[in-house]
């Protein structure tokens, strides 16, 4: 009976290879696909895999010929093979950024002279602290009317640069806090585990040097003396850069001042002080929180609960309150997912805008940007000012327009708060394909409630979103063939090192190596065409709503997820996690997440998306709703101030 079952299996496998080899498939042309406005994204299914068993069935599919028969069928069923059925006619796409036109330079040479003799630095320096300024005064001469749920539930970074002015408190004192509320979240069952890598005395030299210029009144910005944790996939002096895997010969090397990332050496130029390297999930592969080398993260308002990823110890440092502001990177939503489960704001850049040069690129280069998570739309604001622009060093940041447009921020000027004569764009049936339709209400009710009805916004809900489906898979081709290649330079493909990565990491490693180079271009060209969509939405509307995640934070099993465990793979939480995720960085466009409220005491967050380089828009949104959005104290919260 067994080798009946196994012939008949070989039978069947060998049959459809031949007729794929020698019939092939009716391939459909993408213009057809376009004419049909049917929504067609498809959640990805598959049995929930964990323990020892998981650990077993990756393990053996990393030997030919198992893997060969049953890798590509798994494809099939994630509807891979859709990349081999459509007819393309644009050209690959391998940035998703825009091509720049004439008048583009045009734009860049009246920026330059206009700025003559400033660095891109001393411009950005400039801003941000007109921003401060405006935004104090503004803050001061507000009354709210009582309208507005206003008492901050965190300090952001305004109120430690304010404290530190005042004398009140030090950059020291703050650091010494810091270390004492790492230590203690981390010593708690289950423990927070949202800093993975720090350095106390490299800290607190940081700290006293702050100190000393506050002490001397030659403090240098806003940022001067702001803690700030960077995750571990980015190059921070002092540290090693291991993407939250086990550190080996290939990832020991301790990153120097010279050698650190263009976003650290950003914000250290303004003063900030570094606590050290933030959790994630493993090489950032997974939009969960899990890290089974060190341990999971775990999300301040339920400790049971996933943060998510993979910036899973930026939202649980900043939404603990450990610090106001961490950088993380957004691949595939790792800013934005852990910002909207954990109830903060996260901004993921356009494709470019931040540049995270010089020693370990991201392993996914045409989908990942770094970003910020904070628990205030004006954090948000002053470290994008921070952060985004061109750096010399780094000629990918040169695709980007010289002006950040930050000058359209004005928090002095009372036309700033209105949003007459914004469109809102809404699809109704992809916004609304969430199966807990109390999420889908609350973020209708604050487009309409606040948006809307205060500022004076339109929504405009006939949008049709094409090649929902094309896009979902191209994205995961792309993201997960190109951490396939970076891998390489980690050891990923001699076995030894290869085995100390999480099952579930080699999983979604291994299903690459069956994607085909025709697969990939054609990803590419599908980005092309889903550009030139998404490009005639924003022709019509300025911003592109949506739940930020369709459902609420899952609640983690500890053996699962803490230092040693096997993980989980469950492709059903991860498509609902994923669902409004990924057009962001499949085709480059900046996104936001403001946290609007909560569904059985979880965050819920929105979700808005700009066209190319629109940031300030988006950000002109968050500073809007931040009046309106529902407060609540996290189950774990530190005072450091």
């Amino acid at each position: 009976m067994l080798w009946t079952i196994v012939a008949l299996g070989v039978a069947a496998f060998l049959g459809y290879h031949a007729y794929d080899t020698f019939v092939g498939r009716k391939r459909i042309p993408i213009k057809e696909i376009l004419q049909r406005r049917t929504y067609e994204l498809r959640s990805v299914e598959a049995p929930k895999l964990t323990g020892s068993l998981f650990w077993l069935f990756v393990t053996l599919l990393e030997y030919a010929p198992l893997g060969d028969w049953i890798v590509p069928l798994i494809l099939k069923s994630s509807n891979f093979s859709l990349l081999d059925e459509l007819s393309l006619y644009n050209a690959p796409k391998l940035y998703p950024i825009p091509e720049r036109n004439e008048q583009d330079q045009l734009k860049d040479l009246q920026f330059a002279q206009e700025h003559a003799g400033m660095s891109v630095q001393e411009i950005q320096k400039k801003e941000i602290e007109r921003i401060l300024n405006e935004y104090y005064s503004s803050s001061e001469s507000s009354n709210n009317n009582g309208e507005e749920n206003t008492k901050p539930i965190w300090k952001n970074l305004t109120q430690f640069h304010r404290l530190y002015k005042e004398r009140k408190t030090t950059p020291l004192k703050v650091a010494q806090n810091i270390l004492e509320a790492i230590k203690k979240g981390d010593s708690r069952q289950p423990p927070l585990l949202a800093v993975i890598k720090y350095d106390a005395d490299l800290f607190l030299k940081q700290a006293k040097e702050s100190t000393e210029r506050f002490e001397n009144g030659t403090e240098i910005s806003v940022f001067d003396g702001i803690p700030v944790t960077i995750k571990d996939e980015l190059d921070l002096a002092g540290f090693t850069s291991s993407k939250g895997m086990k550190v080996t010969e290939y990832s020991n090397h301790v990153i120097t001042l010279e050698e650190e990332s263009n976003i650290c050496k950003s914000l250290r130029a303004l003063g900030a002080i570094f606590v050290g390297k933030a959790n994630q999930n493993e090489i950032g592969i997974c939009p969960r929180g899990m890290n089974l080398n060190f341990g999971s993260a775990r999300n301040p308002f339920n400790m049971k609960c996933d943060t998510g990823g993979s910036s899973s110890g930026g939202g649980a440092c900043v939404a603990s309150g450990l610090v106001p502001l961490s950088i993380g990177t957004d691949g595939g939503g790792s800013i934005r997912v852990p910002a909207s489960f954990c109830g903060l704001y996260g901004l993921k850049p356009t494709h470019f805008r931040v540049s995270t040069y010089q020693h370990s690129a991201p392993v996914a280069f045409s989908t990942c940007v770094a970003g910020p998570l904070t628990s205030s739309a004006i954090d948000l604001t002053l470290s994008f000012a921070a952060i985004a622009g061109r750096r010399e060093n780094d000629s990918f940041s040169w695709s980007q327009p010289r002006d950040l447009r930050l000058s359209e921020i004005r928090l002095a000027d009372k036309e700033y708060y209105s949003l007459e004569g914004q469109k809102i764009g809404i699809d109704n049936a992809y916004f609304n394909d969430v199966k807990d339709q109390r999420i889908v209400k609350m973020c209708r009710d604050f487009i309409e409630n606040v948006f809307c009805k205060v500022y004076g916004a339109q929504v405009d809900d006939s949008i049709f979103t094409p090649l929902l489906e094309p896009s979902r898979v191209s994205h995961l081709v792309c993201i997960a063939s190109e951490m396939r290649n970076g891998m390489k330079d980690y050891g990923y493909f001699e076995y030894s090192k290869r085995s100390l990565l999480c099952p579930e990491t080699r999983m979604s490693l291994l299903s690459q190596k069956y994607i085909s180079s025709s697969q990939f271009i054609s990803a590419q060209r599908i980005r092309s065409h889903q550009m030139e969509e998404f490009d005639k939405i924003f022709q019509n509307v300025n911003v592109y709503a949506t739940p930020t995640i369709a459902g609420v934070t899952p609640e983690f099993v500890d053996e699962q997820v803490m230092k040693g465990g096997y993980g989980v793979s469950d492709y059903d939480v991860l498509s609902q996690i994923m669902k409004f995720i990924f057009i962001s960085n499949f085709c480059g466009y900046p996104s936001i997440t403001i946290p609007i409220g909560f569904v059985d005491g979880k965050p819920v967050g929105l979700q808005l998306m700009a066209k190319h380089w629109d940031e300030v828009t988006l950000l002109k949104y968050a500073l809007l709703a931040e009046k309106y959005t529902e407060k609540k104290k996290p189950e774990m919260l530190f005072e450091i101030l």
